[in-house]
């Protein structure tokens, strides 16, 4: 099983370019996807993970993946049709003012 974070630059790029959430898609939901997940979740960054973006080798598999994502890695599982990248970027922008605005009183 295979992180993209293993041994790849991949966190100092996101940092770098402030990323705060991750959609995560591809072929293999109970390998890939899911030891990326868990890396990318004790790293401190918000889960997407549509369900309808990848496989496994059987639907059982596939379902029991996703169950662990939930409840382990925090992941959101809305479909792909649902995720609303507007939404998730307002959030981020959000998120981001939120500790300027404590160190300021609120008053920014």
């Amino acid at each position: 099983m295979h992180s993209a974070f293993y041994m790849t630059p991949l966190e100092v790029l996101l940092r770098h370019l402030q990323v705060e959430t991750l959609i995560l898609t591809g072929p293999t939901s109970a390998s890939c996807i899911t030891v990326t997940a868990h890396d990318a979740n004790m790293r401190g960054f918000d889960l997407y993970i549509p369900a309808d973006c990848s496989c496994a080798r059987n639907a059982e598999e596939h379902q029991q993946a996703f169950g662990q994502l939930e409840a382990a890695a925090g992941a959101n599982l809305t479909p792909s049709t649902s995720v609303k990248l507007p939404n998730i970027i307002r959030r981020t922008q959000i998120s981001q003012q939120a500790p300027t605005a404590r160190r300021t009183g609120g008053n920014s």
